[in-house]
């Protein structure tokens, strides 16, 4: 893994954007453009996925990137406010407000200085992303019996 930070740029923000700014010894990568495979290489090296964009529901991509190995930091915007939605700590969720840039900083550095301790607080989700096909499935037989 590398101090590599993904993001989707069709959903930031101009918070988000202004952090991009303001961090630029950051490395960040937009995921657009890629294929599949493209994708899943891009996510597999990096470390962090950052989504500071309106959440109408469960987005795939910090999923697949949860599922990839990176840890997530997002707002508290729509459904990642929800922690059913997206059941991650709340230290790696932020409101998006200027003086909150040093505070998602300081959480980067620890991610990218700690990673394997870092990474391992996100097990919780990664089995709960496993798990959920079986879940959905089970709701899907429950309703129609």
């Amino acid at each position: 893994k590398k101090n590599i930070i993904c993001y989707n740029p069709r959903k930031s923000s101009i918070f988000f954007e202004s952090f991009i700014k303001f961090n630029n010894d950051f490395k960040f990568i937009p995921l657009i453009n890629m294929n599949l495979n493209e994708l899943v290489n891009v996510l597999s090296k990096s470390k962090i996925y950052m989504d500071f964009g309106f959440h109408p529901g469960q987005d795939r991509l910090p999923r697949e990137a949860a599922i990839l190995k990176n840890c997530i930091i997002t707002n508290r915007e729509g459904s990642a406010s929800i922690h059913d939605d997206l059941p991650i700590s709340k230290e790696f969720k932020f409101d998006e407000k200027n003086e909150n840039f040093s505070k998602i900083r300081i959480k980067v550095k620890k991610i990218f200085d700690s990673f394997s301790e870092e990474s391992k607080r996100f097990n919780y989700y990664r089995k709960f992303l496993n798990l959920q096909e079986g879940r959905f499935i089970n709701q899907i037989s429950r309703y129609f019996n």
